[in-house]
């Protein structure tokens, strides 16, 4: 049943790559490699085809959250306020979490951590964020599947 499901969402992807853009969002395990955190999560990230969202981590409530609106004739949600980055000397919207009100920040592709000392032995489809329990770039994403 597995190996089908793989064939099938393999197919759909390549079917699609041939034809043009292929819209899904993408849910990641999460794993911390610092061997002194135990962190480990599920989120997703990016919109569908129909589709499109916001999605990051509230601090908050200490989840992975998402916030969703139809690509045709939807309103994007409004942000609750902005902030400066230092780091990058970008000002971030800021949205209320749909679990706790609480404000979060986008996780977009900026966020991806280019260079650590985690980072040896990736393999394609993985990437590394900052963890939200021990702030080390060492939260490893790796792709579990496409959501369209």
């Amino acid at each position: 049943m597995q190996r089908t499901l793989m064939i099938v969402l393999a197919a759909a992807v390549i079917g699609g790559a041939a034809v043009g853009v292929v819209w899904a969002a993408t849910g990641y395990n999460l794993k911390c490699l610092n061997p002194k955190c135990d962190y480990t999560g599920k989120c997703v990230l990016g919109p569908t085809k129909l589709m499109d969202s916001v999605d990051g981590y509230c601090a908050s409530c200490g989840k992975w959250v998402n916030l969703r609106w139809k690509r045709a004739g939807g309103e994007a949600p409004k942000p609750i306020g902005k902030v400066w980055a230092a780091e990058t000397g970008k000002t971030l919207p800021v949205y209320a979490c749909p679990n706790c009100k609480g404000p979060f920040l986008p996780v977009t592709e900026d966020d991806k951590v280019k260079n650590s000392k985690y980072g040896a032995g990736l393999k394609e489809g993985e990437f590394l964020l900052h963890c939200p329990k021990c702030g080390e770039p060492s939260l490893m994403a790796h792709l579990e599947m496409f959501l369209d």
